[in-house]
């Protein structure tokens, strides 16, 4: 059996004759294969199955959360400066902190309290009268007034004064105050005590003979461990606000951007990503179609050419375009370059051929057209041959010799025999059983045709 050797040039013809097929293949993959990787790209980290108004609301709402956030702290910043700055300038004007830790003024009282029946005699306090007084003085001292006795500015004043209770003696009350020396420490518990009488006589209203006594009241210079605590808690509260502060702009430079903002497209970048993955699946389509159609040249054992049908059938082979079908310039153009730039109409190769006939076979009178394409191009072949009937040949045009037994009866009643065959369409191996049932009834094949 004879094998032909199929050109190169034969194989990238064959592919382009199936640009359509190619086309709507490379279509195919695009849609499978861009849409759905381009739509997969962009979907929610926790919701694959999202589409894109679904990831465009979370991204919304993940922009309003970090927005929320960053104008929190960015308050949060402004607060804490502005309370630093204010606490800074407080703390610079607090004369009563620049007092010697080793001789720092000390004043303090000791309150004893009682109350009288009538006649003179004492009576039992009511439960939590000395607590409640000790609240009602911490709250109602005039520190401006207590500041101008002495006159030092009453920065952080309320902080040094110290009120305890005895808790073995719940009737004495001691009030202690510090200065910068014993004298102006002494001065600010005298306005203190004063502010305190006039407390006392709106509990006598409340609790008849109500009194207390002003006991070992003294003021010295010395070390207070108790001011010294205080005026620590102070300054550090000063440095509390700076590393607040720092935090805060710590928190803001670590505050990311909404990850969608960097993961997840709007519309427009959504659109113009499944526009890549679609243009990149056609291509992708398009090498994956070609490279089939090359597979398909080698594998599917179809006829391609004229010059594989003028091997197979040793005889002259000319091509045309069918007549039934429309074809594009495009195509024209292809298939003319295939044939070396001749391609003949169907009249024009089949007058060709019958021209030839009668030059190599000069005694037929008979020639038959038959071959496995034949019923298909029967009218038009018909129209034709036509065109030849002053060349002395009485034609034919039989089926397909090996389905139609009648047919075959035929062949040996013609001198001649043509086969018109369909290129890409019709299978070597018939072709070759053609040839051998041509031969077995003794006849040669003269010519041939192929159908594009």
């Amino acid at each position: 059996m004879k094998i032909y050797q199929a050109k190169g040039r034969e194989c990238f013809f064959y592919v382009v004759r199936k640009w359509p097929k190619i086309i709507i293949g490379a279509l195919i993959v695009a849609v499978l294969f861009g849409v759905k990787t381009g739509y997969d790209t962009h979907k929610s980290w926790d919701q694959k199955q999202a589409d894109v108004d679904t990831i465009m609301q979370q991204r919304e709402a993940l922009v309003e959360m970090y927005d929320q956030s960053l104008a929190t702290i960015e308050a949060d910043i402004e607060s804490t400066e502005k309370e630093t700055i204010e606490y800074k300038e407080f703390l610079d004007g607090a004369v009563i902190l620049r007092a010697d830790e080793n001789a720092t003024g000390i004043a303090s009282v000791d309150l004893y309290f009682v109350s009288y029946n009538e006649d003179g005699t004492v009576k039992d306090l009511p439960d939590g009268s000395v607590e409640l007084f000790a609240s009602a003085l911490t709250n109602s001292i005039d520190w401006e007034r207590v500041a101008t006795s002495v006159e030092i500015p009453s920065n952080f004043l309320d902080q040094f004064l110290i009120i305890s209770i005895d808790e073995t003696n719940n009737r004495m009350m001691t009030l202690k105050m510090f200065g910068l020396d014993a004298g102006q420490a002494e001065g600010m518990l005298n306005d203190i005590l004063n502010q305190a009488s006039v407390i006392k006589e709106g509990y006598i209203s409340q609790i008849p003979g109500f009194d207390y006594t002003e006991m070992n009241k003294v003021s010295y210079n010395g070390r207070a461990p108790e001011y010294i605590e205080t005026r620590s808690r102070i300054q550090n509260r000063y440095n509390e606000l700076l590393v607040a502060a720092r935090d805060l702009y710590a928190s803001k430079d670590a505050l990311e951007a909404p990850p969608e903002a960097v993961y997840m497209p709007t519309k427009a970048q959504v659109t113009k990503s499944i526009i890549k993955h679609t243009v990149f699946g056609g291509a992708i389509g398009v090498v994956v179609m070609v490279a089939l159609f090359y597979v398909l040249f080698y594998l599917n054992g179809k006829l391609h050419s004229a010059d594989e049908l003028a091997y197979y059938t040793d005889s002259n082979a000319m091509a045309y375009l069918s007549p039934d079908k429309k074809r594009s310039i495009l195509y024209r153009f292809f298939a003319k370059k295939e044939n070396n730039g001749l391609l003949y109409s169907q009249k024009d190769a089949v007058l060709r051929t019958v021209s030839n006939i009668k030059a190599q076979y000069p005694e037929a009178t008979k020639v038959m057209f038959t071959g496995i394409n034949a019923d298909s191009e029967a009218e038009s072949l018909k129209k034709a041959l036509a065109g030849a009937k002053g060349m002395g040949f009485m034609f034919g045009i039989e089926k397909n010799i090996l389905t139609d037994k009648e047919a075959f009866d035929h062949v040996s009643y013609y001198d001649a025999v043509v086969l018109v065959e369909k290129a890409d369409m019709t299978s070597i191996e018939l072709i070759n059983k053609e040839i051998e049932q041509i031969n077995l009834a003794g006849k040669k094949i003269a010519s041939s045709l192929l159908v594009r």
